[in-house]
């Protein structure tokens, strides 16, 4: 039986970080507001595009069959944007074209221009829906940030360290129903759901630009394969790995070259 001292268990509270500069408050939420745009921007790039062609196109439209009218660009394009929600903005016309126009236009705003309205306004409603696409894409503008992977009770005592130093972090946790999760939507951190032992899931944390990960999972041998990932994805990154065995924990963190692994 193996009678070699151990040393004695680490505690998370024992852990010391350089403090960086934080961030207020109000940054970060404008900065979390800011993504959710392009999110969505992206979401609706190709709509909105379809919008601008429709309404240029009946402004232009109006222009060259009405041109005794003098309409300039932006009146035309508003009584473009009148026929698409079934308001004539004149007379029924004389032009062939523009009478066309006047019944084709309401069928247009209801596929597309209406339809794109109410989608926004249950975006608006629930977010949730774009919370991954926003997440990444804050998490891709981090760097020299920690990424915490597993948010149980120890995930959550290191996430709170981490924010009371003012530290950057990206949370990666499996459970969707996790207890704590909320704490981490609430301050305006990235939140990554989904099992980090997949690669693709850690690329998107910004494993390349992070100073650290800490696996804070109760799956050891997840734990060692998510450091292992993480340290070909990233060879320079620090490494905080939990195991419940500290004999174990002792043997990974020297032949594997762990920084920190601790029970």
């Amino acid at each position: 039986m193996d009678q070699t001292p151990h040393p004695p268990a680490i505690g998370i509270d024992q852990f010391r970080f350089r403090p960086v500069r934080r961030r207020p408050p109000l940054m970060t939420r404008l900065w979390r507001e800011w993504c959710l745009v392009r999110v969505v921007f992206r979401h609706f790039r190709i709509r909105l595009l379809i919008m601008i062609l429709i309404l240029m196109g009946g402004g232009l439209l109006f222009q060259h069959y009405e041109p005794k009218q003098e309409y300039s660009l932006p009146e035309a394009i508003y009584f473009t944007w009148s026929l698409v929600f079934g308001e004539p903005p004149e007379a029924f016309p004389t032009s062939n074209v523009l009478k066309a126009l006047f019944f084709l236009m309401p069928v247009l705003g209801l596929t597309v221009i209406i339809e794109a309205i109410i989608d926004f306004a249950f975006i608006l409603r629930d977010r949730s829906r774009y919370e991954k696409g926003w997440c990444c894409m804050m998490a891709s503008s981090y760097s020299d940030h920690v990424v915490l992977v597993g948010f149980g009770r120890l995930g959550f005592r290191t996430f709170s360290l981490l924010r009371e130093l003012g530290q950057r972090v990206v949370v990666i946790e499996r459970d969707k129903e996790n207890q704590f999760i909320e704490d981490v939507r609430r301050d305006g951190f990235p939140l990554l759901i989904g099992d980090a032992r997949r690669e693709a899931l850690l690329e998107e944390a910004g494993v390349k630009k992070a100073r650290a990960i800490i696996l804070a999972t109760s799956d050891d041998l997840g734990n060692l394969e998510m450091a292992l990932d993480a340290r070909r994805i990233a060879p320079q990154i620090r490494v905080v790995l939990r195991m419940f065995d500290q004999n174990m924990a002792d043997k990974i963190a020297g032949g594997f070259n762990i920084h920190i692994a601790m029970s």
